[in-house]
């Protein structure tokens, strides 16, 4: 699949109108082929897409309590049949929270404020080599975002995911 990059809306309404067959007149969309898929509805699609609030789903596999997922590790020698099957339900839980994620190459990289170990429900950043998204301080419990709509990180032509390519396209 070619890799999509996150734009601008006036960039992607450009685009598609380059794309698209050009009616005469507005009762020539009726006439148009396959009118479910014209350049208004994929704008509209974008459009939605881009105005919806962050989550920190959206860049990392989360639960549907908005805990970040480690992928499972695969050991290979389970001691029992029950070992296996909470493997395999972790597995299945954590591609499920794969398919959510909308944006590639992020990380979440906890804080050690001079402790020996980190403590993975301590306070952390959500970033990639080119942006940092959010700071999540756990003392208080709540987020710093640095954007609040997709929109806002449009600028920097983040790569998206396969799911996010399909929201957008319908």
């Amino acid at each position: 699949m070619k890799t999509q990059k996150l734009i601008p809306l006036l960039d992607y309404v450009l685009k598609v109108q380059e794309n698209e067959p050009k009616p005469k007149n507005f009762s020539d969309f009726g006439q148009i082929p396959d009118y479910k898929k014209t350049g208004y509805d994929l704008i509209q699609n974008y459009a939605k897409f881009l105005s919806q609030p962050l989550k920190l789903s959206m860049f990392v596999t989360c639960d549907g309590e908005g805990n970040v997922l480690e992928e499972p590790l695969e050991t290979d020698i389970f001691l029992s049949n029950d070992e296996e099957e909470v493997y395999e339900y972790e597995v299945s839980e954590y591609n499920k929270a794969k398919s959510n994620v909308l944006f590639e190459g992020f990380e979440v990289k906890y804080f050690n404020y001079g402790g020996s170990d980190v403590d993975k429900n301590s306070s952390f950043e959500l970033t990639n080599k080119d942006v940092q998204v959010c700071i999540y301080k756990s003392q208080p419990d709540y987020f710093i975002w640095n954007y609040k709509t997709i929109q806002d990180l449009a600028k920097h032509g983040l790569t998206l995911t396969e799911n996010a390519v399909k929201t957008i396209n319908g």
